[in-house]
C-alpha cells in the first residue's frame, strides 16, 4: 500500500533530523523533543509514525535494506546468472551514499547497520559444505567469510579509503578464498 505523501514527507524529514542529529551526538543522548526541533516536526507526529528515535533509526536501516535487495534483484537478472554485477551495483550504492552510510556505521548511531550487514553476508556465504568438509567445518568458515567482508566493507567506508566497488569485490574474492555469492532473500 503506498504512503500517504504527507507521511512519506514526515518520515523523510524525521529521518534527515535524525541523521543530523547523529552526526554530532550517540542515539542515546537524541531525544524526541531534540529530534523533533531538528526536523521541524511536532511531538504528536513523531509518535504517529514511531516510538523512540531507536525505532526511526531501525526504519532506515530497513529502508537500506529494501534498497539493497532492490538492486540486487535488478542487476542480477531473472536467471541470477550475474551476481557479481549485483553486488557491484550494491557496493555502488553504498559507496554513492558513503557519508550517510559512514554515520549509520558509527558508534554514535549504535552501528544500526553492522547487523544487517552481518546478517545478508553470513546468510549468503553459506554454501553447501565443499566435498570432504562437514557441515560444522563450512558453517565456520562461513562465519569467517561474513567477518571479513563485513569487515572490509566497513573499513572501506568509514576510512575513506581509495578503492573503488571493484577493487573491493576483487579484493574479497582473493581473501575470502570463495566464490562470493550474495544472494539476498526477501524483505520479511
Amino acid at each position: 500500500m503506498k504512503q500517504d505523501i504527507r507521511v512519506q514527507m514526515t518520515k523523510r524529514m524525521l529521518k534527515e533530523g535524525l541523521l543530523k542529529s547523529l552526526s554530532s551526538k550517540p542515539l542515546s543522548m537524541i531525544t524526541v523533543s531534540n529530534l523533533c526541533k531538528e526536523s521541524g516536526v511536532n511531538r504528536a507526529t513523531f509518535y504517529n509514525h514511531y516510538d523512540t528515535p531507536a525505532s526511526l533509526l531501525r526504519d532506515i536501516a530497513n529502508d537500506y535494506a529494501d534498497k539493497l535487495r532492490e538492486i540486487y534483484n535488478e542487476s542480477c537478472g531473472q536467471d541470477g546468472a550475474d551476481e557479481e554485477m549485483a553486488v557491484l551495483a550494491c557496493l555502488k550504492y553504498l559507496y554513492g551514499k558513503k557519508e550517510e552510510v559512514k554515520l549509520l556505521l558509527s558508534r554514535n548511531s549504535e552501528n544500526a547497520l553492522t547487523g544487517f550487514f552481518l546478517d545478508i553476508v553470513h546468510e549468503n556465504l553459506i554454501k553447501t559444505p565443499d566435498s570432504g568438509k562437514d557441515k560444522e567445518e563450512a558453517l565456520l568458515e562461513a562465519v569467517v567469510a561474513a567477518s571479513a567482508t563485513y569487515g572490509v566493507l566497513k573499513v572501506w567506508l568509514l576510512n575513506d579509503i581509495k578503492k573503488t566497488p571493484e577493487d573491493i569485490i576483487s579484493m574479497l574474492k582473493k581473501m575470502v578464498g570463495r566464490n562470493l555469492s550474495f544472494k539476498f532473500s526477501s524483505a520479511e
